[in-house]
């Protein structure tokens, strides 16, 4: 005699059809897997009677007797299936209402020689997509985690054929990949959670600044989101040649020494 009964195991009768049998395995598994807190050897046990029922000539041969004792199904097994679950650590996606760090901006700003040398304040003017301050970036109000995708972002489709398993993924149709949904779309961003902002940051140049220094702006850059902190403006400095036709004499012998004077300090400034 038979030592298991595999359909007794995922709960289906002898006649259960290929699709009757994944699903109950599927439905078994999410509740035994091991990963989320459930029985390690029942989950042994259900992956052993589906590694057997849902192989057509393995359940032909397992009905007519043929086979005993299959043995637990490999460990290789067990992961592949919770891979298909996504039931592991690794493919846990982060909650989509958590706070978010705003957006770094990074851009070059020309300055004068001068300003390079002496230091002095400069003006930067930004225009860039950022976070609707009205609904947060979220597009709408009284917004939680998707229902449909339990806030991945992602629906996952199960095929089968051949007696083997397949997954695609694609892109939840309620919440367009964003892990979430709400009612009553924001007048001001019309649902896409961005608008366009614009303003002017003043930073500081030290004197003696090379040509291709970073400077950063903490705290200026795109709105943080669900509370997140706001992120930092980073500019690199590019030094504007002056137009040698344009300097007074004055200003052309202030070049020369400064020149004269790098040259005989062995002083280069260097881009980046």
């Amino acid at each position: 005699m038979l030592t298991k009964n595999y359909y007794d195991i995922l709960g289906v009768n002898k006649n259960a059809s290929e699709n009757e049998i994944k699903t109950a395995f599927r439905t078994l598994s999410k509740k035994f897997h091991p990963d989320i807190g459930g029985d390690s050897e029942k989950f042994k046990e259900i992956s052993e009677a589906y590694s057997v029922l849902s192989k057509e000539d393995k359940r032909r041969e397992y009905d007519n007797g043929g086979l005993r004792n299959f043995g637990p199904a490999p460990s290789h097994f067990s992961n592949a299936f919770a891979n298909f679950f996504n039931m592991g650590q690794h493919f846990r996606r982060p909650d989509p209402l958590a706070p978010k760090k705003g957006r770094t901006i990074v851009l070059e700003h020309e300055v004068s020689l001068g300003t390079l040398l002496f230091g002095g304040e400069i003006d930067i003017n930004l225009s860039f997509e950022d976070v609707c301050i009205e609904c947060g970036g979220r597009g709408a109000k009284n917004v939680s985690v998707c229902d449909t995708c339990n806030g991945s972002g992602q629906i996952t489709e199960s095929k089968s054929g051949n007696g083997m398993l397949f997954m695609a993924s694609s892109t939840c149709p309620n919440c367009r990949g964003r892990g979430f949904s709400g009612k009553d779309i924001c007048n001001s961003c019309h649902g896409s959670g961005v608008v366009n902002n614009t303003k002017i940051v003043v930073v500081e140049v030290q004197k003696n600044s090379k040509d291709g220094c970073t400077l950063c702006a903490l705290g200026e850059g795109g709105s943080g989101l669900n509370g997140g902190s706001p992120g930092d403006v980073l500019i690199r400095l590019i030094m504007k040649y002056p137009d040698i036709e344009m300097l007074t004499d004055k200003e052309k012998n202030i070049l020369r020494k400064i020149w004269l004077y790098s040259a005989g300090h062995n002083l280069v400034y260097t881009v980046g």
